[in-house]
């Protein structure tokens, strides 16, 4: 792959996760939590176990506060919550959080 396409492919991507994953909030209902990990490398890592793990929806990925922490949840709060340096995401991009 050249660099023109590899630079455009991996621009495509962060966009995808930027309009995937939602910086700075968190859906805080620990009823909801199917396991947590620690030592995870990325929220893309801790979308992952999520969508190996059949009781997961959503996931929250502790990127500065937490750092490495994955929480996999089965369900969402009713509404998420501001909390800084956390990433929360649904299991498959493309999925609507409402």
């Amino acid at each position: 792959m050249d660099s023109q396409k590899k630079e455009n492919f991996t621009n495509e991507i962060y966009y995808v996760l930027l309009e995937c994953f939602y910086n700075d909030l968190d859906s805080p209902s620990p009823e909801y939590d199917v396991q947590w990990t620690d030592g995870i490398s990325s929220a893309a890592k801790c979308q992952e176990l999520c969508k190996n793990n059949r009781d997961c929806n959503y996931f929250s990925y502790g990127s500065t506060t937490h750092h490495g922490k994955c929480w996999l949840k089965s369900e969402k709060a009713t509404s998420l919550i501001s909390h800084p340096g956390i990433i929360f995401g649904p299991k498959i991009c493309g999925t609507t959080i409402t």
